[in-house]
């Protein structure tokens, strides 16, 4: 800028000295320019200082969006721990189950009867505000218009405000993708609006519609009252014979309990190794480890290398397998493979240069009674070079089925 009103300061003096043959009107337009160009600079400064407004509240929403983010985490947390005292409930609901049954049996019959009379009385009163609850139902009407009037004019402001929020925030950061993810959470937070103003104005239009038929059946038939007691009776009934049935139920799961405790003691589980060593083994060859550490019931066999499932559960099966290194012969490999009935659930491999290499795996599956559940070497190669000692093989029972 200052070159430039040096230059036109420069035109002016040599005009008036003579020196060249630059005119007024050249002179005009360079003024012109000049200013034209002070006014764009005016302009750039305002867009940039309406730029700079529109980041500062976005970063505010961005700001507001990460505080109700942490909300959902928690919120997530405390579902988890919630559904954790649901689990652990399980057990005490079933220890109370038939002790309860009875009581609430008791308590049924006694509220039945309670009811039945209760049930005549307000019979009585019904037939005498029959054209009260009449003009409730007007009112209710009413109500429900306003209500419905109200829900949507704020659901319209609620649109018109996210409409404005998205554009704000396209132009404002045209080229970021964290936006897009933001856009779409308020997308959904829409629907979730939506859909409560739906549900709300349909339990409106429900309660309403209860009210009317309470009063046409009220109106219609005064024989319901003894036809509720006729159905409470059967309903007595049939709750004796369930009472009876799930005591039966109950008689029948301890003895199931019993007979699972008897089979498996407390405990399922083996751990053995490997410490026969030979040259090398073939492919699709189940592994036999014959130095037994634990092996509570004998479900594992030394001889066959397969662990038979005593009971239906979910295991635990863990493996570790070692090459014989050879330091003329690199190629050696020692590739294992975890079955349950044929099926692969996880493998172990040892490669590569050095003494003393070993791999390992585990895995939790779910297995039945009568499963089978053993190692094997790969089919990749023809041979397969293993190092007892640190070969070894574990199982055991996290819970029943």
């Amino acid at each position: 800028m200052c070159l430039l009103i040096y230059f036109l300061w420069s035109v002016i003096l040599l005009g008036h000295g003579g020196q060249c043959n630059l005119t007024w009107d050249l002179y005009g337009m360079l003024s012109a320019k000049l200013d034209t160009i002070i006014l764009d600079q005016n302009i750039m400064k305002k867009e940039i200082k309406d730029l700079v407004t529109s980041m500062t509240a976005t970063h505010q929403q961005v700001n507001s969006l990460e505080k109700r983010l942490t909300e959902v985490a928690s919120l997530s947390q405390q579902m988890v721990a919630f559904q954790e005292r649901l689990d652990n409930m399980d057990s005490h609901v079933a220890e109370v189950a038939a002790a309860e049954i009875g009581r609430r049996t008791h308590l049924l019959r006694r509220g039945l009867e309670q009811e039945k009379v209760a049930a005549q009385s307000r019979f009585e009163k019904t037939m005498n505000n029959t054209s009260d609850l009449l003009a409730r139902v007007e009112i209710l009407d009413n109500k429900h218009d306003v209500l419905a009037n109200t829900v949507l004019i704020e659901f319209n402001e609620t649109v018109m405000q996210i409409s404005k929020l998205e554009k704000d925030m396209v132009l404002t950061l045209y080229n970021a993708s964290s936006l897009f993810e933001m856009v779409d959470s308020l997308k959904e937070t829409q629907s979730d609006i939506i859909s409560e103003m739906q549900q709300t104005s349909e339990k409106t239009q429900a309660q309403i519609a209860t009210v009317k038929q309470e009063v046409v059946t009220t109106q219609r038939n005064t024989q319901t009252l003894q036809s509720r007691d006729d159905t409470f009776e059967r309903t007595l009934s049939d709750l004796k014979s369930k009472t009876s049935t799930i005591a039966a139920q109950v008689d029948t799961t301890r003895g199931q309990i019993s007979r699972l405790q008897h089979l498996t003691g407390t405990f399922v589980g083996f751990s053995v190794r490997l410490v026969t060593q030979n040259s090398y083994y073939n492919k699709h060859t189940v592994i036999k480890f014959d130095d037994v550490f634990y092996n509570e019931g004998g479900h594992y066999s030394p001889s066959t290398g397969i662990f038979t499932v005593p009971v239906s559960g979910v295991y635990v099966f863990m493996f570790n397998v070692q090459r014989v290194y050879d330091s003329s012969d690199t190629s050696r490999t020692a590739h294992v493979l975890l079955y349950v009935n044929g099926y692969l659930k996880a493998e172990a491999v040892v490669a590569g240069f050095g003494p003393n290499l070993t791999g390992g795996n585990a895995a939790v599956v779910e297995v039945w009674a009568g499963d089978r559940v053993y190692v094997s070497t790969a089919s990749h190669n023809e041979r397969y070079y293993i190092l007892p000692y640190r070969t070894s093989f574990s199982g055991a029972l996290l819970h029943v089925l």
